[in-house]
């Protein structure tokens, strides 16, 4: 066979005119065979068999005169000529045809008893019409579309039509739904263009056809002619033998020329080149004698197993397995003959799956149930009703006999036969040997919904079984290059049916989407909003508002929207008109202050805030009116579609990342939010009074908590007392007057600070020491200082050290495990039988002193006094719409459970590592116990933890398809919330790098300290700065570049960790014994210790600290370079966070601990721990 390639070089190529005779294709020698076929002209005639004396001109009166109506051959010509077009079918309107015979080869007696399968060797006539799906008649052969492969065996016992695709299932499974399926393959009713959102918006809506549309999609979806492709029945028959006994079979048909496929480029070159690139092959291969075969297989389940199947066998959007129900061989079919007429033979078949002879009948396939009429319906609307008389589609080796008479174009009238049933004059009779085999229908009438019927494990098999890497890349590109440019929220409903297939098949498809969208130099939103015109700004807003009725809201909020509306309208006519006092003082500094779309739109940016101060400024008293018209501070969310908000998607925002725009408005302070915003937008769902794409409106300090100065007081009495100037004990408690001054002195009078590097434990009044770490300094501030720059930039810059914050996080988690194993082994070894249960409740008791007050100090100050003063703060107007979650979620901060909260419910939600790494500690004791007690064991338990903590990890992400950071949740995955609990706040997936700093300590208490070898030593510091590096620069521009598959992603979160935990473990080791210059001398630098020190609390009030420096910005945040926001926020905000940390370690952390050693000492608990 010709390559595509060589078929159009040939049809284009020219040749010279008196070469004709070494033509090779035998389309292009058709009219030379028909002349060799006719070697004598017949007589030209007209439609009644009149000679016709010239057929060259019409009939005139005069050379110049008027064309006569007698002239019946032109309106012979002319009547025919007009009527030579038949409606073209509503589907497979292209194809080709040829006729053949099929031959039985092996004996299927057993499973039918159909004549045309009753001996090896039988042979049958047939004709077989080949098709694309969707196009029209002039459409290119070479669209992917399905393949039309119907087929009419002209047996002895009628003609049976099997009416297939080259595909073994389908896009829908119930019927009523095929309508509208074929309208989105067809035109746009207004556009008349091909609609992409309208084809995927239905696949995305209708899951189950996933299946079929991955096999459109892949190689298989542009077959290299019809030769070339394997045929099916798709749907499932039944099949009766001479006994009556049935089965349920699937007819399949295996190309002999084997299965060849073009790829998206070559479809594409050929669309242009040769549209008929299919049928002329197809004619071609046949005219040269190079005949086309296929072999026929069956499969076959009985009623039994379809009856206790997995799933409904009758189901035409999921295959039999081929293991469970092998192929039988059937037999054979060739193709040996061209038609004579393409209109008479191809264009009029007609082929129906109603049209079975004995031994094949219907299953309970309700596609094949609907087929059965929608085929003969559609003939009569296109053929008439004797379509069947017509010799293409006529039973000729079995004539009927039936009562059907007369109609249009009636052929055969069969005589003079009664045409009623029954008579008495030898008509047709019933042949009772040929009764329908007998089965049982159970079950409920009702209409059921198959929408959720298992869409993704057959679909899951196509991409892990029959898919290889290079296939499922092409399969995902093919189906990209048409969904690209769809509307968002249809491609991320297809993304989501992706993720359902596989992982892999999700995460391609939408690094494909993102690169395709890193391309286009504006975004959708700025094209619409900008290009297209279409803002809905804030003088549509007043001119909406403007239409509300009297009565939907307050009198005096009415009355200032008219005045605010008439304004509006009179200045949008435009002209000279002069304005109105009420115009220059409250209208054009409305407008003025109003948000408007600005730079920055091009890359995503959706808030326009306006201005503030401007908006609070207005205040006007107009003439005959008591009350001023004062104007307050507004917020307006319009969907980014600008559709009206009954459209159930219209305010879904968020959907791949293209969130409502935002825009701030001046609003009069008469008018509340809820009134506005339940006309606009009514909460039960309703139509609002006036159609609007107003998604959400917030009024500035709405739902700010009512500040109570009692709290003021509480906190200053408390820092006062705590301070030391009093404090009351319970009464049951005495001290003596040196005492007090004792605890004035430690409360109050501070010491100097000693110095960070020497840690002191005290685990009874009988054991202590003094631990030299002097890296843990410097580590813990430099890792403070880089997690306080992290969270210092806004989301609209650079996100290199916004991505890093993790691993600052896991820092910490390490550093926190090393120190506890360290310090607590080498306690252990000097007095391990001082650990009884008291020694082990004080182990928790420690801890909790430690970290709790100030921790509870922070979160009550945040909670009763930093929230409820945030008042005119444009900045945080977008976290008005939900309840505080500190007060309501209080107490399950106050128990460190702040990590098992959604992030939507956390108070403080930095807060969730405290809530972690406490748990951790909580199971630690097994660990350090076993460390210290039998080592070999320990470190086999802490190594199999850690193991399992990796497991779930890779677990969690490849099976929810997480990313490797949290930044990138949001835009990937709705209802994210349990999975950032799972995944990120999960004291399952931290312990791996709390677990692997114990073990680190371990062998930093067990290795004897000695110099390391200099090679050794460089060699490791420089592997393990290249993979710190390394981790920590994929990590960050993981969010700039195309996402990476989920296999590595995968891989990078369920290991980096691990990496990173034993780099720093190596810089740690090394410059603990003497290694690692010159930053062993940074990180053992004296001036480390305070902000060392002071890390705790920083943590703790740096969110607060960055929220105040937002609040005293009026104006919304705008796209900024990292200079500006290292000038503006970042330097200021880590000197602030430091500064405050330090006020709050004075007054709260130190005393709190000072007075815990002291109370420590003098109770009874200190004595009984004494005593042990």
């Amino acid at each position: 066979m010709n390559s595509p390639r060589r078929a159009v070089s040939l049809v284009l190529n020219v040749r010279p005119l008196g070469n004709r005779s070494k033509m090779t294709n035998p389309h292009d020698e058709q009219l030379q065979k028909q002349k060799e076929a006719q070697p004598t002209p017949h007589r030209m005639t007209t439609s009644n068999g009149a000679p016709i004396p010239n057929k060259n001109a019409v009939l005139t009166a005069g050379r110049r005169g008027p064309m006569l109506m007698q002239d019946v051959v032109y309106m012979d010509e002319m009547a025919h000529f007009d009527r030579e077009r038949i409606p073209e079918r509503v589907v497979h309107a292209k194809g080709a045809g040829a006729h053949g015979y099929f031959e039985v080869t092996h004996d299927i007696s057993k499973y039918c008893k159909a004549d045309m399968f009753s001996k090896v060797g039988k042979q049958t006539p047939m004709f077989i019409r080949f098709s694309t799906v969707g196009g029209e008649s002039g459409s290119a052969d070479t669209a992917r579309d399905p393949r039309g492969f119907a087929m009419k065996f002209y047996t002895d016992e009628g003609n049976w039509d099997l009416v297939g695709n080259n595909t073994p299932i389908f896009f829908i499974r119930d019927p009523i739904l095929f309508p509208n399926f074929i309208h989105t393959q067809k035109r746009n009713p207004q556009t008349h263009l091909k609609d992409m959102n309208a084809m995927w918006d239905f696949f995305s809506l209708r899951p189950e056809s996933t299946h079929q549309m991955m096999f459109l999609f892949s190689d298989r979806g542009t077959p290299n002619g019809y030769r070339f492709m394997n045929g099916y029945g798709s749907h499932t028959f039944k099949l009766v033998n001479a006994n009556g006994e049935p089965v349920y079979c699937k007819f399949h048909f295996k190309t002999n020329q084997g299965i060849k496929c073009l790829s998206a480029s070559d479809a594409g070159r050929l669309t242009g080149e040769d549209p008929d690139f299919s049928i002329r092959d197809l004619f071609d291969a046949i005219e040269r004698g190079d005949y086309p075969q296929w072999n026929m297989f069956l499969q076959v389940m009985t009623f039994d197993q379809a009856e206790k199947w997995k799933f409904n066998p009758f189901d035409v959007t999921k295959v039999w397995p081929h293991g469970e129900f092998p192929l039988i061989p059937v037999g054979k079919f060739v193709l040996n003959r061209n038609p004579q007429n393409y209109f008479a033979e191809v264009e009029q078949s007609a082929f129906c799956p109603a049209h079975v002879v004995p031994g094949i009948e219907f299953s309970p396939d309700k596609m094949l149930q609907g087929r059965l009429f929608s085929y003969t319906d559609t003939h009569f609307h296109r053929l008439g009703p004797n379509y069947i008389q017509l010799p293409i589609n006529c039973p000729f080796r079995s004539r009927p006999h039936n009562t059907q008479r007369d109609g249009a174009a009636c052929l055969y009238s069969q005589g003079g036969a009664p045409n009623y049933h029954p008579n008495s004059f030898n008509g047709p009779v019933d042949v009772a040997a040929v009764k329908d085999s007998a089965w049982k229908v159970t079950g409920d009438v009702d209409r059921f919904n198959t929408h959720d019927d298992n869409n993704f494990d057959q679909p899951r098999d196509f991409w892990l079984k029959i898919l290889d890497e290079s296939h499922r890349d092409r399969l995902v590109e093919n189906i990209v290059s048409t969904l690209k440019d769809c509307k968002p929220f249809i491609i991320d409903r297809t993304l989501n049916n992706f993720k359902q297939v596989h992982p892999d098949m999700y995460e391609k498809a939408r690094k494909l989407i993102e690169k395709h969208r890193s391309t286009q130099p504006y975004s959708s939103l700025f094209l619409d909003l900008i290009i297209g015109r279409r803002s809905y700004d804030v003088t549509r807003f007043y001119e909406d508002l403007g239409q509300i009725p009297k009565g939907f809201l307050s009198e005096s909020c009415f009355e200032d929207l008219q005045l605010i509306n008439v304004s509006n309208s009179r200045n949008l006519k435009g002209g000279n008109q002069p304005l109105s006092d009420f115009d220059a003082a409250v209208f054009m500094k409305a407008l003025d202050a109003a948000g408007r779309i600005r730079n920055g739109m091009a890359k995503g940016e959706s808030l326009f805030g306006g201005d503030f101060k401007g908006c609070r400024e207005i205040n006007f008293l107009l003439p005959g009116r008591d009350r001023p018209f004062e104007m307050d501070y507004f917020r307006y969310y319009v969907n980014p579609m600008i559709a009206t908000n009954q459209d159930r998607l219209a305010c879904m925002s968020g959907l791949m990342g293209l969130q409502d725009i935002i825009f701030g408005v001046c609003l009069p302070s008469s008018c509340s939010t809820i009134e506005l915003i339940h006309v606009l937008r009514p909460p039960s769902g309703s139509p609002s009074i006036i159609p609007n794409p107003i998604c959400n409106l917030v009024r500035i300090n709405d739902n700010v908590p009512e500040k109570n100065e009692s709290y003021d007081l509480a906190m200053f009495e408390c820092r006062f007392r705590f301070s030391g100037h009093i404090w009351i004990f319970p009464s049951s408690q005495s001290f003596d007057a040196s005492q007090s001054i004792e605890i004035f002195i430690r409360c109050f009078a501070f010491r100097k600070m000693k110095s960070a590097m020497k840690i002191r434990f005290e685990c009874s009044g009988q054991s202590k020491f003094s631990l030299s770490l002097g890296f843990y300094s410097g580590m813990e501030a430099v890792t403070s200082i880089e997690m306080e720059i992290s969270k210092n930039f806004t989301s609209f810059s650079d996100r290199v050290f916004q991505d890093s914050s993790f691993f600052a996080v896991d820092t910490f988690f390490f550093i926190s495990g090393l120190l506890l194993s360290y310090i607590w082994l080498k306690f252990y070894h000097i007095n391990s039988a001082t650990c009884t249960r008291r020694g082990w409740i004080m182990f928790y008791v420690h801890r909790f002193i430690r970290l709790t007050p100030l921790y509870y100090f922070v979160l009550l100050y945040y909670t009763y006094i930093f929230i409820p003063s945030r008042v005119d703060v444009p900045y945080i107007m977008t976290d008005r719409f939900k309840e505080d979650p500190c007060r309501l979620r209080l107490w399950q901060s106050f128990a460190y459970m702040t990590n098992l909260l959604s992030p939507e419910d956390q108070c403080l939600s930095f807060t969730w590592y405290l809530s972690v790494d406490f748990q951790l500690f909580a199971i630690s004791p097994f660990f350090l116990y076993l460390l210290g007690k039998t080592p070999t064991r320990g470190v086999i338990a802490s190594v199999a933890a850690i193991g399992a903590s990796t497991l779930y990890n890779f677990y969690l992400v490849y099976t929810y398809n997480l990313p490797a950071k949290l930044a990138m949740l949001q835009q990937q995955i709705e209802n994210n919330s349990d999975l950032v609990t799972a995944m990120y706040n999960s004291p399952m997936i931290r312990a791996q790098i709390y677990l692997l700093g114990i073990v680190a300590g371990f062998i930093l208490r067990s290795v004897k300290r000695d110099r390391i070898n200099p090679s050794i030593d460089l060699i490791l510091w420089l592997l393990s700065g290249m993979i710190l590096t390394l981790i920590y620069l994929n990590f960050s521009l993981y969010s700039h570049t195309e996402v990476i598959p989920l296999h590595i992603s995968a891989m990078f979160s369920s290991f980096s960790r691990i990496f990173w935990g034993l780099s720093l473990f190596w810089i740690i080791f090394s410059t603990h014994n003497g290694g690692g210059e010159p930053i062993r001398s940074l990180l053992f630098w004296p001036g480390w210790s305070i902000p060392s020190r002071l890390t705790y609390a920083t943590y703790l009030v740096h969110v607060i600290t960055i929220k105040w420096l937002f609040d005293m910005n009026t104006l919304s945040p705008r796209f900024a370079g990292f200079l500006y926001e290292s000038i503006t926020l970042g330097i200021p905000s880590i000197v602030l966070s430091f500064s405050t940390a330090a006020v709050a370690h004075l007054i709260v952390e130190r005393p709190t601990a000072n007075l815990y050693a002291l109370i420590l000492r003098s109770s009874q608990i200190g004595k009984t721990v004494k005593n042990e």
